[in-house]
């Protein structure tokens, strides 16, 4: 560091830099230098803070039924007391302490569903496990705002998804948890303010792989009958991801772009059996019931998203004739429904599954991306295995088209990382 303060010292005796530039560079430098270490520190720190929960439930339960039940209910609320007063000094003494704060909010955390488990227990008072979570979460809620602390948000997002998919696929009778997109919607504020102020940090990062992933985990669950809108519901949702991804770069557009394009071939790769048509033949949609039912709803949202990013991904001219990804949706959407009356439609989709293959190679190669070539080689390279299983193609011959496959992925690889020396 004292080189850089000598040089800085020497551009501000001259005039070439203001103090405030100074200020700056001097300041950058130093988080560069501390930045791993305080990353340390605060990995240390919430693991503390966990153990340190831990230990404490473990000695309170070892003796928990020599207890009476004026002693339970204060030892209920200890945690919750120390978890807010660790808070408490996070806030009045450290302030500035990353590591105190999102420590002494993540033990909190805990605290307050150990204390709302513990006084249920105490005074049997029933419950399902998605009230539960529900009334845990909506507690902790603030914790997040009061403490601006990322792990906290992390761990409401995984609660919040735990409480939806408890009473959309596991309690009887289930319901649709419509109360997931409000609870989901009071934390955006606090996602919104960290990718502002820390475009980088690995919270961020975090923080778009939770919610990806919970969207995903969670829309099966507002299913109501036995339509088939929920299979094109999924695809609409990870067409949208992927859409997500080219429209806005930042730290989570490279996720949403994988997670979207992957599962969208997922799921064409699943629509270009002939079983899986005979299977929506069985059971095709109700029309005079659809809408009444959320599965309708959510199908008119998603086609109402894509319309508003492929809008607006052509005025800012985004929009890439090589990438048939973006177009997936808008294709399957009328074949999807065009099908039911149609069962040789799976034909035509193992076309386009083939087409998506071929056109994503020639935009690796011609970007000069060896990821993205090697994908459209896994988009095709699946499609052939698949037929291989759905078909009686004799084992030679499935033996050279292999070797075929395999081959290509080595000349495309060689000449590829030939022509970038």
């Amino acid at each position: 560091m004292s080189k850089p303060n000598i040089n800085l010292e020497e551009l501000l005796k001259e005039g070439i830099i203001s103090k405030e530039n100074a200020d700056d560079i001097r300041q950058y430098y130093q988080s560069k230098n501390e930045g791993s270490s305080n990353r340390l520190f605060l990995v240390f720190g919430l693991l503390g803070a966990v153990l340190v929960g831990l230990g404490i439930i473990l000695i309170i339960a070892n003796n928990w039924d020599s207890f009476s039940k004026v002693t339970k209910t204060v030892l209920a609320f200890v945690p919750l007391v120390i978890g807010q007063g660790f808070c408490t000094y996070s806030l009045l003494k450290m302030p500035d302490n990353k590591t105190w704060r999102e420590a002494a909010s993540s033990f909190t955390f805990f605290a307050v569903g150990a204390g709302i488990a513990l006084i249920s227990q105490i005074y049997h008072i029933q419950g399902s496990t998605a009230e539960f979570l529900l009334t845990w979460m909506l507690l902790t809620l603030p914790l997040v705002y009061v403490m601006n602390s990322s792990m906290t948000s992390l761990l409401y997002i995984l609660g919040v998804s735990y409480y939806a998919t408890e009473l959309g696929y596991f309690d009887y009778p289930t319901k649709e948890p419509y109360l997931y997109w409000l609870m989901i919607l009071a934390i955006m504020p606090f996602i919104v303010r960290l990718q502002s102020r820390l475009p980088s940090s690995n919270f961020v990062r975090f923080h778009h792989l939770f919610l990806g992933l919970s969207l995903t985990l969670v829309l099966g669950a507002f299913t109501q009958s036995d339509t088939k809108l929920v299979f094109l519901n999924y695809l609409g949702l990870f067409s949208l991801f992927y859409l997500h991804g080219h429209l806005y770069r930042d730290v989570g557009s490279a996720f949403y772009r994988m997670f979207g394009g992957l599962g969208a071939i997922v799921l064409l790769v699943v629509l270009s059996f002939n079983d899986f048509w005979n299977f929506l033949l069985n059971r095709s949609v109700n029309w005079v019931e659809s809408p009444s039912e959320p599965e309708f709803w959510i199908l008119l949202i998603v086609i109402g998203a894509h319309i508003f990013l492929l809008t607006l991904l052509f005025l800012r001219k985004q929009l890439d004739v090589y990438n048939p990804l973006m177009y997936v949706y808008p294709v399957v959407l009328p074949i999807y429904f065009f099908g039911f009356a149609n069962p040789g439609m799976f034909i035509f989709i193992n076309f386009m599954v083939l087409v998506i293959g071929v056109l994503t190679i020639l935009r690796g190669n011609k970007e000069n991306n060896i990821r993205t070539l090697n994908f459209g080689l896994v988009i095709i390279t699946a499609l052939v295995i698949c037929r291989f299983f759905d078909s009686d193609i004799p084992f030679t011959v499935r033996g050279i088209l292999f070797l075929l496959l395999g081959g290509g992925f080595f000349y495309a690889n060689h000449r590829m990382l030939s022509s970038s020396r």
